[in-house]
């Protein structure tokens, strides 16, 4: 009886949800098991590019959820597992030709452990470490050749410490100090205006704009080549609109969609620029804020 109920209430509970979000919707149970083994409750959503397949088994009053999002292609585009509704076990995702792209542990919706990231040529992009036993997590960021780029601290998420930057031949070009997400100055000031670092050849290397020390604008990342790799846009320190992230070739990659810091809409391209993945039925009206960049605009600098 219990079991049917709590059966029923996700039913309830996802069709709901899935209506406001305009997605088409179907969720599978099956039946009691005799041996009381906890049954699998299978949810489809169905988007205009791709799709989304979960499971879920409830026992020892958790809900245990496996699931994967496929490309266009049918092709795996990101295996996660969550506890509850949130993070929490291996979370893997791919690019659209197979080639691994992040691996990560989650624990209680936190990471764990040491995490990291892939560019497209399969070099190591950053690396995140995040032991069990403290909020004090280190990030180091590489070159496409797999130099080291930067290396960061933070506490609860957010920037605290050290941020350096180091140049191709790895020396130091930059350091800046961060308190709870606020970046200060050599003589301790909160920064303000644009804040540039540029390769030896003059060509800008990362463009960061501030307000009272908080990243406040766009914040632009460019590869030794001249190819625009990210810009994302931030209000007050939290990501806001949308951003953007290239493949290295300097082709666009992902469109994220952030509303106060949250990602709420995702859509993703192939190098010949195809779209193969979308989170959803209609991307959200964003003007203003991170203003899409294509072509040779994208890329002023490149050789």
């Amino acid at each position: 009886m219990i079991a049917a109920t709590l059966r029923t209430r996700l039913k309830r509970t996802a069709v709901a949800l899935t209506a406001l979000a305009g997605i088409p919707f179907a969720l599978f149970i099956s039946p009691a098991r005799a041996d009381n083994r906890p049954a699998v409750e299978k949810e489809i959503k169905e988007y205009r590019t791709g799709r989304r397949e979960c499971e879920h088994r409830t026992a020892d009053g958790h809900t245990q959820s496996r699931c994967v999002d496929l490309f266009a292609s049918g092709k795996l585009r990101m295996l996660s597992h969550y506890r509850d509704g949130v993070l929490h076990g291996e979370k893997k995702s791919y690019y659209f030709d197979g080639q691994l792209r992040q691996d990560y542990v989650f624990a209680g919706g936190l990471p764990r452990g040491t995490y990291v990231n892939f560019y497209d040529n399969g070099q190591l992009s950053y690396r995140f470490t995040a032991p069990e036993d403290t909020i004090v997590h280190r990030a180091e960021y590489f070159y496409p050749d797999g130099g080291l780029w930067q290396s960061a601290a933070f506490v609860n998420r957010k920037p605290h410490g050290e941020v350096a930057v180091y140049d191709i031949n790895g020396k130091i070009i930059d350091k800046l100090t961060a308190r709870s997400n606020v970046f200060y100055d050599s003589e301790g000031r909160p920064l303000q205006g644009e804040h540039r670092l540029d390769y030896a050849d003059g060509r800008p290397m990362l463009v960061r704009r501030f307000r009272d020390g908080r990243l406040h604008g766009d914040r632009e990342i460019y590869l030794p080549d001249g190819n625009l790799y990210t810009l994302y846009h931030f209000e007050n320190g939290q990501f806001q609109g949308r951003s953007f992230e290239y493949y290295l070739s300097g082709t666009l990659r992902v469109i994220k969609y952030y509303q106060n810091h949250n990602l709420i809409y995702i859509e993703e391209f192939d190098p010949d620029g195809s779209k193969i993945y979308e989170s959803g039925n209609s991307a959200p009206r964003m003007p203003g804020p991170g203003q899409r960049r294509d072509g040779p605009a994208a890329t002023p600098f490149r050789t």
